[in-house]
């Protein structure tokens, strides 16, 4: 009986197939503006599977993908006529899709977040309107600087997304 068993468990144990999905946990720079061309670095799982992208919106072409450990670099081209917002995608892997993730098409221009502005002396100095790209870790507290006419106004919003 304890033979008959192991024959059962090796039989069960040759058949379970094993999937590699690919898993995106954090993409940065998280934005990009319309008519420009970026660089954006994936962390996550299995990258090695990856095969090309999906967008679900029409705007956004995949230009070319580099593996360097677990980031995958991809060059991304934004077209001028792509829609403003949040654009889903995807990769598509050997094993299926991945989850979904998005990037942020605006039509300001972008700024990269400086680090050390952690205070009113240290501010990283912008032109309005502008998106900023950036990665707050805790309670972080960053600080920029711009330039008003008197009597003008600012809307500023912040997008983030669950990791």
């Amino acid at each position: 009986m304890t033979s008959w068993l192991k024959f059962c468990f090796l039989l069960i144990s040759f058949q379970v197939p094993s999937f590699a999905l690919v898993e995106i946990s954090k993409v940065f720079p998280a934005g990009a503006q319309k008519g420009t061309q970026v660089q954006v670095i994936l962390e996550g799982k299995n990258f090695a599977h990856a095969k090309k992208l999906l967008f679900y919106k029409a705007g956004l072409t995949f230009e070319k993908m580099e593996l360097e450990k677990n980031k995958l670099k991809l060059s991304l081209k934004v077209s001028a006529t792509a829609e403003t917002g949040l654009h889903p995608f995807r990769i598509i892997g050997e094993d299926g899709l991945s989850n979904l993730r998005y990037i942020h098409i605006a039509p300001f221009p972008e700024y990269m977040k400086a680090s050390n502005i952690f205070s009113f002396e240290k501010a990283q100095e912008v032109k309005i309107p502008c998106s900023i790209n950036g990665q707050l870790n805790g309670r972080q507290i960053d600080f920029y600087r711009f330039t008003l006419e008197k009597g003008q106004k600012i809307s500023a919003s912040l997008t983030c997304m669950d990791l």
